[in-house]
């Protein structure tokens, strides 16, 4: 679960919910269908942690959330 700065309550954000994780110069944020928010935990953390994968240095995702990988 992840702060959601962008929720009324700040409740945290289901894994389950979270798309993809992606840091810049501004932070770590988490990204959802319908929102996005901020983590003050470190990419490795996450990674560690949860069920997210690397795909890039600064990104993580969610392997639940991939539909369909298409081949170019």
């Amino acid at each position: 679960m992840f702060a959601n700065p962008n929720a009324p309550t700040g409740r945290p954000l289901p894994l389950a919910e979270v798309e993809y994780v992606f840091s810049d110069l501004a932070g770590n944020h988490v990204v959802t269908a319908s929102r996005e928010g901020t983590t003050e935990l470190t990419l490795r953390t996450l990674e560690a942690r949860s069920g997210l994968l690397r795909c890039h240095r600064q990104y993580l995702l969610n392997p639940a959330q991939i539909a369909e990988i298409l081949l170019l």
